[in-house]
């Protein structure tokens, strides 16, 4: 019987498939590197979801300390609310880029009484 292996990506970590009699032995080395990579990929994906989530999870910890206890109601409210924060804020900077762009483009062009652009506060 003739050997099988294969290589394949699970959410961005590799994992070795064989068929081979002696692939089915223990080995510390491998399973220590399969460890330590699982780790790696683990604490990766930890720090990108921390990241993306850092509002909700300052205004939760915020809320914490202030009443030290929260109902899985309350935990909804305070993220819901932090995620329309966000995306309020967001949405405010997305306008602000615009006007500067409607500015820098009514720079640019020539002075017409036909062309008029116009930019609300």
């Amino acid at each position: 019987m003739s050997g099988f292996c294969a290589r394949t990506v699970h959410h961005g970590l590799p994992i070795a498939i064989s068929h081979k009699p002696e692939a089915l032995r223990p080995s510390s080395v491998r399973s220590t590197e399969t460890v330590e990579l699982f780790l790696a990929f683990c604490r990766e994906e930890a720090a990108n979801l921390v990241a993306e989530h850092r509002a909700s999870i300052q205004a939760v910890a915020a809320a914490l300390i202030e009443y030290r206890t929260l109902t899985g109601d309350q935990i909804v409210a305070i993220v819901a609310d932090s995620v329309v924060r966000e995306a309020m804020i967001i949405e405010q900077k997305r306008r602000a880029d615009w006007r500067r762009r409607l500015v820098s483009a009514g720079a640019l062009l020539p002075c017409s009484p036909s062309v008029h652009v116009e930019v609300s506060p």
